[in-house]
């Protein structure tokens, strides 16, 4: 299920991250302290839908328990 930019970033926040404007082909990237960068392709800005595929990523890439990811963001709107 997509979720937009916005709601990915306040729901990664909950963890202790951000998503940064990064430029460049990927314009944003995920960041988490003691983590690799999770680029993100989001040329829509902050209301860009991202698809499953790069939650499911960024949630592995940080070690992040995917069904409690989707609860934070759940809990944004």
């Amino acid at each position: 299920m997509p979720a937009r930019l916005s709601d990915i970033r306040d729901a990664l926040r909950t963890f202790g991250g951000d998503i940064e404007d990064s430029g460049g082909p990927h314009p944003f990237k995920a960041i988490l302290s003691g983590k690799r960068p999770y680029p993100i392709k989001a040329h829509n800005g902050w209301k860009t839908m991202i698809g499953d595929d790069y939650i499911r990523g960024m949630c592995r890439s940080f070690e992040i328990d995917k069904s409690e990811f989707w609860k934070r963001i759940r809990g944004t709107k």
